[in-house]
């Protein structure tokens, strides 16, 4: 056995290094292990993230479902706004048609009393002769 200046055997100090290096080794391992699992999934962790993904893919389908339908509604709107414009303008010459005939039947009404009031007239003179 070997004894260093200060008194102490060189096969203590050996096992000393190697106690420390040991425990430097042990905390690299556990340093290790802990990153490890960070970067690894829990099952539960990996079932969570599937039901996002599953989540997901629904969310997307739904999204393309509700583009269709409003392209359904829009093509519906924009044809029953043209219905409503037809049937506007169709109200529109209807009203213009109902008040030409209505002006046709006074003007034909003040023509008939002319005349009748004009005939009235002649008979009325031919009695006074």
């Amino acid at each position: 056995m070997q004894i260093n200046e200060n008194g102490e055997s060189n096969n203590i100090n050996k096992k000393i290094e190697t106690s420390q290096n040991s425990e430097k080794n042990l905390s690299n391992v556990i340093f290790r292990n802990r990153t490890m699992e960070s970067y690894e999934m829990s099952p539960e962790l990996e079932d969570n993230h599937e039901e996002i993904r599953k989540l997901d893919s629904q969310l997307d389908h739904l999204n393309e479902y509700m583009d269709k339908v409003e392209e359904r509604i829009k093509a519906h709107n924009d044809k029953l706004m043209e219905t409503l414009k037809q049937q506007k303008e169709d109200r529109e010459k209807r009203r213009q048609s109902f008040h030409e005939r209505l002006e046709m039947g006074r003007s034909e009404d003040e023509d008939f009393q002319k005349q009748l009031h004009s005939v009235l007239n002649r008979v009325d003179s031919i009695r006074r002769v």
